[in-house]
């Protein structure tokens, strides 16, 4: 049985997508591309982030985890509450990231409704403890634990008007005490929504995304950039790698693969985690090495020649699979449909790619 331990989190929320009536053909999904767990069946919910580990799903839906069995091909099996989340100001708890002994979760808590304004938060799933590490004061987006050490993690703020830079903080659990490694201003702030920051599997790099500025100077539109920043060197390294033009699809995660040598990308418009996206989102995978990018075929939308939009896609632990949350994009109207859960399965397969 292949194994995959994936946490999940959950948000409602609905978007719409501007554009012209599609011509009413059909289109074939992409057959390596598996729904793990519809929207709207049993537990429902929002997907959209997550990690594949071992032979079991784990995702945060209404403020409790669940876990999901699923069998040799992917389909559900059972799912299974494990506790509840305090539920706190009422702000949705979303999933950012999962320790490599996969009994610790990060969480940050935050409305989710145009900007990312929110408060770190760990769940031992072994205890059912929650313990909040830092406070809605801290503006965080997102966080990642240190490799081979839990009790270190780093998280993106966006700063405050208390005198708290913006920038990457590297954050010791046992000392509680706050380093600043690399001050970094979104040129939008919040309305980033989710910086998909990520760190090397040696801890020796952070591969961040400096979002484009087009609302600044719309005359001259920008793509994202990734960037690769060395924390021994303190050197930045600030890859050639474009995406399609588009003046909202400017949010960008990125995942190293758990050998380092493939970074997974996701190119997604503003507004997926509320009622309007415009766009749908683009995903591929870069090489290292090369810098080659391959943009990869995860449209889950049958309709006709209608898209979708994916946010937050990240590898199996053998770097074989991925998992990624997708809601469908209608027209006319545009609305963005609940993200399901899916799988896109053996990533090297010549058809998984446009």
């Amino acid at each position: 049985m292949k194994h995959l331990l994936i946490i999940f989190s959950a948000v409602l929320l609905l978007a719409s997508s501007c554009g012209t009536e599609p011509e009413d053909e059909g289109n074939t999904i992409n057959p390596n591309i598996v729904k793990v767990k519809d929207c709207c069946e049993g537990l429902s919910g929002d997907y959209f982030m997550g990690k594949m580990v071992s032979d079991e799903i784990i995702y945060s839906i209404n403020r409790a985890l669940v876990k999901l069995f699923t069998d040799t091909n992917s389909n559900l099996i059972s799912a299974t509450p494990l506790g509840i989340i305090p539920r706190g100001d009422g702000k949705p708890a979303n999933f950012i990231e999962i320790s490599e002994d996969y009994s610790k979760v990060l969480l940050v808590k935050s409305s989710y409704t145009d900007v990312s304004l929110g408060e770190l938060v760990e769940v031992n799933l072994i205890e059912e403890a929650y313990r909040l590490l830092r406070d809605s004061t801290y503006n965080i987006s997102s966080a990642v634990y240190w490799n081979g050490d839990d009790t270190k993690l780093i998280y993106y703020s966006y700063g405050n008007d208390q005198g708290l830079e913006a920038g990457y903080y590297l954050h010791n659990k046992t000392t509680d005490i706050d380093s600043l490694l690399l001050a970094h201003r979104a040129e939008i702030g919040p309305s980033e929504m989710l910086n998909g920051f990520d760190l090397s599997p040696e801890n020796t790099k952070l591969l961040y995304p400096n979002v484009r500025a087009s609302f600044a100077n719309p005359d001259i539109p920008q793509t994202p950039q990734i960037i690769e920043y060395n924390l021994e060197t303190q050197q930045a390294d600030t890859f050639a790698t474009t995406f399609d033009l588009s003046f909202v699809r400017v949010g960008l995660w990125l995942r190293y693969s758990p050998d380092g040598s493939r970074i997974l990308y996701c190119n997604f418009p503003l507004g997926s985690f509320t009622s309007t996206t415009n766009d749908d989102s683009e995903v591929g995978i870069i090489e290292l090495h090369s810098r080659q990018k391959r943009i990869l075929d995860i449209n889950t939308n049958s309709e006709g020649r209608k898209r979708s939009v994916q946010i937050a896609p990240t590898w199996s632990y053998d770097g074989q699979d991925i998992v990624y949350g997708s809601g469908e994009l209608f027209y006319p109207s545009g609305a963005k449909g609940f993200y399901s859960l899916y799988m896109i399965k053996n990533v090297d397969d010549p058809q998984n790619y446009k």
